[in-house]
């Protein structure tokens, strides 16, 4: 099975690692599961860091990446700016996949990004100690759609992912098209016009990736397995699904609506 292109771990600006402070990153590594929270404690930390043993993991969506999903238009990334302050000891985690539609070689496929995150994440808990620290997942968009197949592969796969699957306490979903989205049409007509634009031409290079679109139009088939097969594992999960009010130029109307947001088929 294809894999996500590998990357390596981002370069920590050393003086992060010397005052405890949020490590800033080389941005040119886009994919991978990066760690946001201080590489070193600091001073009067130790206790906070027992009372806050938890993993907080974004995963961004569709046209989004690890860093600018997650970033205010003043520049806060609030991942590695406000999450660390409040709750000291706490790790935090961002998720980078291929998500660009336009222009675009990655071939990925919403498993294969849902497994990769499971590999990523399970290689960040090989500790004991690790393993047994609670899982809180940040998710927009198409990211809630990774996350929950993520979790519908670990319990298929439950002799390499079931730690994980057992440690997810609680889930934010943010704007994700359970059910799909009708807001995909017109970006299916529009890549299928760019496509056959660009062929046979050098200025652009790569191809619009119309199947993930595909994949999110409203009651789509694939949507409705993953809710199905997602539904019975939410029990022990704490869920808090939020929609937008207002649309997104230049969409006409939301990408979700409530009906759009419900966890299961029903």
């Amino acid at each position: 099975m294809p894999s996500i292109e590998q990357q390596t771990s981002p370069t920590l600006q050393t003086d992060s690692q010397q005052t405890g402070q949020a490590p800033t990153f080389n941005r040119t590594e886009k994919y991978g599961l990066f760690p946001l929270h201080p590489s070193v404690s600091a001073p009067g930390d130790v206790e906070d860091q027992e009372t806050n043993s938890l993993d907080i993991v974004a995963v961004h969506g569709i046209m989004g990446d690890a860093y600018d999903t997650w970033t205010h238009d003043n520049g806060n990334f609030w991942l590695r700016d406000l999450i660390p302050k409040d709750l000291p000891g706490a790790r935090v985690f961002s998720y980078g996949y291929p998500a660009s539609v336009f222009c675009t070689f990655s071939t990925g496929t919403l498993d294969e990004y849902a497994r990769d995150l499971l590999e990523k994440l399970k290689g960040e808990r090989r500790k004991k100690e690790d393993q047994t620290r609670p899982v809180i997942f940040a998710c927009h968009s198409m990211g809630g759609l990774v996350v929950k197949k993520a979790l519908v592969i670990a319990k298929i796969e439950d002799e390499l992912f079931d730690p994980i699957r057992k440690s997810v306490a609680g889930i934010l979903f943010l704007g994700t098209p359970h059910r799909g989205s009708s807001e995909t049409q017109f970006p299916m007509i529009l890549t299928s016009i760019a496509n056959l634009a660009l062929r046979g031409t050098s200025r652009f290079t790569g191809a619009m990736r119309s199947d993930l679109i595909e994949g999110l139009k409203k009651d789509s088939k694939s949507l409705k397995e993953i809710s199905t097969s997602f539904r019975n594992q939410t029990r022990n999960m704490k869920i808090a699904s939020f929609i937008e009010q207002s649309c997104t130029p230049p969409a006409k109307s939301r990408v979700c609506y409530s009906s759009s947001e419900s966890i299961g088929p029903g």
